[in-house]
């Protein structure tokens, strides 16, 4: 009880650990580091899962652990992480100490050393999108949240944050036919869009990379589908071999090119997810829905556990996509900024736009 109340954990000792959320299970970890009185603690990117709030929590026991003379390691690629806990940061890239500052932390250096470049080389430069691609009107997730207005133009890329619980992946499931909205219309290039199931709305372009790349993205790297190639072509294979044939050139031409215009890491088409960093993962998720023309594409914490430099390129791939209206759920507002030509702040009265920061 003891060590739990230490590492800030105050559900029950005997609740199942599958039905905790994933801020709990983080301190559980910690609870569990804390049992033999450890000298040093080692944190490998955790806040990855967590929302704002969740995170808060954890920057809170950590800062108490550490007044109390525990010294922690802390890895993360976010610099709002970063700018919260650390006295001392070391830049590490190709397995190399690049850079190290200790307070005041200049964290503009520390990007530039992190991706290699300057940090201005990665910032968009907002364009102004065409035609209203998507427009929602009068939109309700529940019975008794406010309804919800809003138009994405073709080539926009609008970035949703706000609180866990503000429905910012319930939207993205909602116009992928994964989830229904309680009241209101949707229109996709004027048009009335009524998708009530996934493949339906594979089969209008619109596409969407869920949050949890592993479960909603990934078969197991042991069967057929677990390779590079593979996973590239899984939602269009109907449309790639219409008779039912499967050949390999396809895929494998579809996955070279995947691999050249996103920078994928890897020893060939058809190596395993498994044997790929968290980024290369991200990066295939993202090829598999440019391997065919988009109307519209979701993204779903698609920044999730991937490392800056890696978080750069799939920046430039989205981007690059000029035709495209994109739509994506962050719980990071620093990503955010860095990907999107619009910030809207979401939460249980509706839509407000988000100012940027004033610096990193």
């Amino acid at each position: 009880v003891l060590i739990a109340r230490k590492a800030g954990f105050d559900l029950p000792l005997d609740a199942d650990f599958g039905d905790i959320g994933p801020a709990e299970r983080q301190l559980v970890a910690i609870a569990r580091a804390l049992s033999s009185d450890p000298k040093l603690l080692i944190l490998d990117e955790p806040t990855a899962s967590l929302s704002a709030s969740e995170a808060n929590r954890l920057f809170a026991i950590l800062e108490d652990l550490a007044g109390r003379g525990l010294a922690i390691i802390y890895i993360s690629h976010r610099t709002a992480d970063l700018a919260r806990l650390a006295t001392r940061v070391v830049v590490l890239r190709g397995g190399r100490v690049v850079a190290s500052q200790a307070r005041p932390i200049d964290f503009a250096a520390a990007l530039e050393a992190m991706i290699g470049r300057p940090v201005a080389s990665v910032r968009p430069i907002s364009r102004p999108g065409g035609a209203v691609q998507l427009r929602l009107r009068g939109l309700k997730f529940f019975p008794d949240s406010r309804p919800l207005d809003l138009d994405v133009r073709q080539g926009e890329v609008v970035a949703l944050i706000g609180p866990l619980g503000s429905g910012k992946s319930r939207l993205l499931n909602i116009l992928f036919g994964a989830e229904t909205a309680h009241a209101g219309e949707i229109e996709l290039e004027g048009r009335p869009f009524n998708i009530r199931a996934p493949r339906e709305a594979i089969a209008t372009g619109v596409f969407l990379a869920g949050e949890d790349r592993k479960l909603t993205s990934f078969v197991p790297s042991d069967w057929p589908g677990g390779t590079l190639a593979a996973s590239i072509a899984q939602p269009h294979l109907r449309r790639w071999y219409p008779f039912g044939f499967l050949f390999g050139r396809k895929e494998s031409d579809e996955a070279r090119r995947a691999v050249s215009r996103l920078g994928i890491r890897t020893p060939g088409p058809f190596a395993r997810l498994d044997t790929l960093s968290g980024g290369n993962q991200q990066k295939v998720v993202l090829a598999r829905w440019q391997a065919e023309p988009a109307r519209l594409l979701l993204l779903d914490e698609p920044f999730q556990g991937v490392d800056v430099g890696a978080r750069a390129d799939i920046i430039a791939a989205i981007r690059a996509q000029e035709s495209v209206a994109t739509l994506i759920a962050t719980s990071d507002a620093e990503e955010a900024f860095e990907v999107a030509d619009r910030v809207l702040l979401l939460d249980k009265t509706g839509f407000h736009a988000a100012e940027e920061p004033a610096g990193l």
